[in-house]
């Protein structure tokens, strides 16, 4: 089950990029935003999450992996 907030307990990988892929809730859901995370970034230690970005109120759905 995806997590609304950052695990701080995972280890980060060397180098980590981000995509954000939408808007959770409003664009597709919590689980499509998992599933297309996953998709898109196969074997490169996928983190997928929806969260908020200061000062913006839409909670977005960002994809943390290792840099390709």
């Amino acid at each position: 089950m995806m997590q609304t907030r950052k695990d701080v307990g995972r280890p980060p990988p060397k180098y980590t990029c981000v995509s954000i892929l939408g808007i959770c809730g409003k664009t597709f859901s919590n689980a499509r935003c998992y599933q297309l995370c996953k998709s898109y970034h196969s074997g490169a230690h996928r983190y997928p999450h929806c969260d908020e970005y200061p000062g913006i109120a839409a909670v977005f759905c960002y994809c943390e992996h290792d840099c390709l």
